[in-house]
C-alpha cells in the first residue's frame, strides 16, 4: 500500500515537473526597407520566432510618431497580420508625408502581449510647388523669381476663389501685337520621386487679347537642364478679346532620375486669375 502511495505521489510530481512553463512569445522587428516606404504607406516586416508555448492569437505591427508604441495607445495605428510563428510582413497605410515613425513587432499569446526591437522610419516627403494652393505676396517673393515688363503687374487675392487665395496677373497690350512680353514666373518642385507619373494642375480664368502670331498665350511646364517634362499650352483666336471663365488646367509627365524640377509658368494675356496651383502623383 506504501509502495502503491509512493509511486502515485511520484508520478505525479514528474508530470508537474515535465509541465512547459508558458511564456511571452520572442518577437523580432526587421529594419525597414527604403524601397518599401512611400509617401503614405510603407510595407514593415517582423519575426514571431517563439511562442512562449502558448498559441500566438494576433501578430502584427503597431506604428507611432512617438517612442515605444504599445497596442493599447489609441494614438498608434496597429496592422495586424494572422496568428502563429513565422515571418510576416504589413502594409502599414494612412501615414503622412515627410514624418517620422516609430515601430515595433509584437504578438500576443496567454501571457499577454510581447514586442520586438523598436524601428524607426522617415515617411517620403510630398512633392509641392512652392506657395502652391496658399499662395501669399510674401511666400510668392521669397521663393519665385518673378520677369515682367514694367508695364505688369501682380497682386494676391485673398479667399478669392473656392475659399483659396488668388494670383492675379494684369499684362495689357494690343489685340494686334506680336510676341508681346510676358509675366514670367519661375521656381523649383521638390521631393519628385524617380519615374513616376504626376499631374501638375491649377484653376485659371482668363481675359484679354493672346498673342497675335498664335504662339502660346498661357503656358507652365517643367523641365531640367538637360530634360523637358511637358507642357501645358493655352491659346485663342488671334486678335479676339478671349473671356474664359474660371477652369481647370492641368498635365500629365512621367518624372526622369531628378528629385528636382524647374517650373515655370507664364501668360501674355490682359488679366490671368491663377488659383490652385499643386502638383499630385499619380
Amino acid at each position: 500500500m506504501r509502495f502503491l502511495l509512493f509511486t502515485i505521489i511520484t508520478s505525479t510530481l514528474l508530470l508537474v515537473g515535465c509541465k512547459k512553463k508558458i511564456t511571452f512569445a520572442t518577437v523580432s522587428t526587421a529594419f525597414p526597407v527604403e524601397s518599401n516606404i512611400n509617401t503614405t504607406s510603407a510595407i514593415l516586416e517582423g519575426s514571431i520566432t517563439k511562442d512562449g508555448n502558448s498559441t500566438v492569437t494576433e501578430r502584427g505591427i503597431v506604428v507611432g510618431t512617438s517612442s515605444a508604441p504599445s497596442i493599447s495607445s489609441v494614438s498608434n495605428m496597429i496592422f495586424t497580420n494572422g496568428s502563429g510563428l513565422g515571418d510576416f510582413s504589413v502594409s502599414a497605410t494612412g501615414l503622412s508625408p515627410g514624418t517620422t515613425y516609430h515601430f515595433r513587432a509584437y504578438a500576443t499569446n496567454s501571457v499577454g502581449t510581447s514586442y520586438g526591437e523598436e524601428r524607426s522610419f522617415l515617411t517620403v516627403a510630398s512633392p509641392e510647388i512652392f506657395c502652391g494652393d496658399s499662395i501669399t505676396i510674401d511666400c510668392l517673393n521669397t521663393n519665385w523669381a518673378v520677369q515682367k515688363p514694367s508695364t505688369a503687374s501682380y497682386s494676391i487675392l485673398p479667399n478669392y476663389y473656392l475659399g483659396k487665395n488668388c494670383l492675379l496677373l494684369v499684362n495689357s497690350h494690343g489685340s494686334t501685337q506680336v510676341n508681346p512680353p510676358s509675366i514670367q514666373f519661375n521656381s523649383v518642385i521638390n521631393n519628385i520621386k524617380r519615374t513616376t507619373s504626376y499631374r501638375i494642375s491649377c484653376d485659371v480664368k482668363i481675359k484679354g487679347y493672346p498673342d497675335f502670331a498664335n504662339n502660346p498665350s498661357f503656358a507652365f511646364y517643367a523641365f531640367t537642364s538637360s530634360n523637358w517634362y511637358g507642357q501645358h499650352y493655352f491659346n485663342s483666336s488671334p486678335g479676339a478679346y478671349e473671356i474664359s471663365d474660371w477652369s481647370n488646367h492641368s498635365y500629365i509627365f512621367i518624372s526622369g532620375e531628378e528629385t528636382s524640377l524647374q517650373f515655370q509658368l507664364y501668360s501674355l494675356y490682359d488679366s490671368t486669375w491663377i488659383s490652385n496651383l499643386a502638383i499630385t502623383e499619380l
